[in-house]
């Protein structure tokens, strides 16, 4: 009996195995309300995918815009941020690929003061040896009177005011001054506006500085209030400004000078420590706002990358010599063709610097000192 039923069962459902088969995809047609909704539900998807595709074809088109649209350089020429985000982070050549196989550079860094016509205020020359990434600094005072490309003498301030003035090329004028008491040639020039430098100080996050004496300072009538205390500071772009302009203790114009090679001396601190060349799309803005060169995108992002792997002992300053001069009332520095030949041999001098004795007395004016970085 059991054997059977079993038999009976299998059969059963062999039957109904095969009724599905014939009559599988052949169902009672649906309802038209509901076939209408199915299609209705069809047409929505089938638009939400159309305007999918749409918005990522013209994000991509916007995008590939964003990054290939022309970018105005200080020279006057023309990059783009795609380029820039490939320097940014493609493996970087030599540096001196991109200075046309150079083994060495001379650049002129000019801090503009803040207040119109715009003196030069700050003027350094610097020396780098691109194979082994090594730079000498010499800073040069703002008040030497020097020969200017109009062939007369006057203050190194003055020289920028000038060459706008009567070429529109004040920095040219600083360039070929400079030149000409030094005996070298300089080929490129960094201009910095330390009025516009604030947002790209801000950028990177500020600068790390120790101020040596409290610097207070109130002048309403140019809504200046200047209020830092001594000691460590970390210093946002507005404070780093006003730490720049200050000159109104008994240094004058010399404690300025030395504070703004400092504040440069920290910027380029914060461009090496917090890897901010990553960063540079995001910089590009600011930075041409803030700078005249005649270096190219390329060159200039090459030389933050680079500044990255500088050792702390690589990087050496000193302040030109020079005493203090009057001429019908007005306040000069003077130098010396000694002083002057012994700041070039410096500049060209890649050698370690000599240790000091044990117990010996910080740099004296004019003397040596390592760049810390």
């Amino acid at each position: 009996m059991p054997k059977l039923a079993d038999k009976f069962l299998g059969s059963e459902r062999e039957r109904v195995r095969s009724s599905h088969r014939r009559t599988r995809g052949r169902g009672e047609p649906l309802p038209e309300n509901v076939r209408d909704a199915v299609e209705r539900h069809r047409q929505r998807q089938h638009r939400a995918w159309l305007v999918l595709t749409y918005v990522l074809i013209a994000a991509g088109i916007l995008m590939i815009g964003l990054l290939l649209w022309p970018l105005k350089t200080p020279t006057g020429g023309y990059t783009n941020r795609g380029r820039i985000i490939y320097n940014a982070v493609a493996p970087i050549k030599p540096l001196s690929y991109y200075f046309q196989g150079a083994g060495d550079v001379y650049l002129l860094l000019v801090g503009l003061d803040h207040d119109p016509p715009h003196r030069s205020d700050a003027v350094m020359v610097v020396h780098i040896d691109l194979r082994n990434l090594r730079a000498r600094v010499l800073s040069v005072p703002r008040d030497l009177r020097l020969w200017q490309p109009s062939g007369h003498k006057d203050k190194l301030a003055h020289a920028y005011v000038f060459g706008q003035e009567r070429e529109k090329d004040g920095a040219g004028w600083v360039q070929k001054s400079v030149e000409r008491l030094l005996g070298i040639d300089i080929p490129y020039y960094l201009v910095i506006d330390f009025s516009e430098f604030v947002q790209v100080v801000d950028e990177v996050g500020g600068v790390e500085l120790t101020v040596e004496k409290p610097l207070k300072y109130h002048d309403r009538a140019q809504n200046l209030h200047i209020d830092i205390p001594a000691g460590a500071q970390h210093m946002d772009g507005e404070t780093l400004l006003k730490y720049v302009r200050f000159r109104h203790d008994a240094l004058g114009d010399i404690g300025r000078m030395a504070r703004q090679q400092k504040a440069i001396d920290a910027i380029l601190r914060a461009v090496k420590k917090g890897g901010i060349w990553r960063r540079a799309p995001a910089l590009v803005s600011q930075f041409y706002s803030a700078v005249t060169t005649n270096l190219t995108a390329d060159q200039l992002v090459a030389l933050a990358r680079k500044l990255s792997q500088m050792r702390e002992d690589s990087i050496r300053g000193r302040t030109l010599a020079s005493e203090p001069l009057e001429i019908d009332g007005v306040s000069y520095q003077e130098t010396t063709p000694e002083a002057i030949a012994s700041s070039v041999a410096f500049l060209s001098d890649f050698s370690p610097p000599p240790a000091r004795a044990p117990g010996s007395a910080g740099a004296a004016a004019g003397e040596e000192t390592a760049q810390k970085g």
